[in-house]
């Protein structure tokens, strides 16, 4: 596989992922966001599972991961 960087939309079943990646965001630069870690690592999974869903339908609001050799980044 190549070092490449790919970026994908997100499928709806891969929420646990988008809310890994969003939770390291973050944590790591919590002034480029407009929420804090502490109000969304509280939230339940059917929350995650909800806005990753209504995400990937929305040409506004479309989820995306970058990927290198197959694991998000």
């Amino acid at each position: 596989m190549t070092d490449a960087l790919v970026v994908r939309t997100f499928c709806a079943a891969e929420w646990p992922v988008y809310r890994d990646l969003r939770l390291r965001a973050l944590d790591d630069s919590p002034d480029a966001f407009g929420s804090i870690l502490a109000e969304e690592a509280g939230r339940p999974d059917v929350h995650w599972a909800r806005r990753l869903a209504s995400g990937s339908d929305s040409r506004t609001n479309l989820p995306v991961v970058a990927e290198i050799r197959g694991e998000p980044v």
